[in-house]
């Protein structure tokens, strides 16, 4: 069994600025002129580091009556977020880059130590279901993306340890993911839909969530969630989202599939009584 780590990221301020081929992420900050500013004069803190593919793959078999070796199959990854302390120019926690997941990936994360902030976010062309989430999570706590929706982790207290196991379609994967032959490691953080509108600044020893005119009237007052109630049955008894990953069947890994996609597509009001 390969247990290398497949690719190692470091995230530092002036990334978020991309020099390089294609530019820089899709990013949005509280205060841009004094991220920018702090960038031009000097500082350049690293945010975070990323080990991708930090435990092994797991490849679930398409379920039976599916037609080729790998149409239907789901590949399962894991990754680990190291955040660093601290505060952007302008009031933000430091924090991830922020993208969109694609409308076919389950997202879990498990925070392991410090406390962080995870907000999720969908803006849809009709409205129906366009909501913003956050939900404040400390060491041992999990928080699931919604399938398509944008997400971003803000670090309130660190350094901070994050890991997370996420799901896609075998073979060829879905462009923006972050492992898979043929896309670059940056893909995952451009979208023609951009940034969502929201950021997040400290208010003592609490935070604060500002939506933009258009993002507030589309999605409302953000609403606090937890730990969805249809994911507990599946986590084991350690509580570790990494023996989930290592130990759950594939008969258990394609029921916690089932089980996200049946409490997703709801509206508003039902989405938060499923997430939470």
């Amino acid at each position: 069994m390969d247990r290398t780590v497949k690719r190692l990221e470091e995230r530092r301020l002036a990334d978020f600025f991309g020099k390089g081929e294609g530019g820089g992420p899709d990013v949005r900050f509280a205060d841009p002129a004094a991220v920018a500013a702090a960038v031009a004069a000097g500082a350049d803190r690293e945010l975070y580091s990323a080990a991708r593919d930090v435990l092994p793959s797991r490849v679930v078999p398409a379920p039976e009556g599916q037609d080729g070796p790998v149409a239907g199959a789901t590949l399962w990854s894991a990754d680990l977020v190291i955040y660093q302390d601290g505060t952007l120019p302008g009031g933000e926690p430091f924090r991830s880059t922020g993208h969109w997941n694609p409308a076919d990936q389950l997202e879990i994360f498990q925070v392991l130590s410090g406390r962080v902030l995870m907000l999720c976010s969908m803006l849809d062309e009709s409205g129906d279901e366009s909501y913003v989430y956050f939900q404040e999570c400390r060491a041992g706590d999990l928080a699931v993306v919604p399938f398509g929706a944008w997400h971003l982790t803000y670090v309130l207290d660190g350094p901070a340890m994050v890991v997370n196991t996420y799901s896609g379609p075998a073979g060829a994967r879905t462009p923006g993911t972050a492992t898979g032959a043929g896309h670059t490691p940056a893909a995952k953080y451009r979208s023609r839909r951009g940034p969502a509108e929201i950021t997040v600044t400290r208010s003592g020893t609490g935070f604060a969530i500002d939506l933009s005119a258009t993002w507030r009237r589309a999605c409302g007052d953000p609403v606090r969630v937890s730990c969805p109630a249809w994911l507990q049955k599946y986590v084991p008894p350690s509580g570790l989202l990494t023996d989930l990953h290592v130990s759950a069947t594939d008969a258990d890994l394609e029921a916690l599939l089932a089980s996200a996609r049946a409490s997703s597509g709801a509206d508003l009001t039902e989405a938060a009584e499923l997430w939470s």
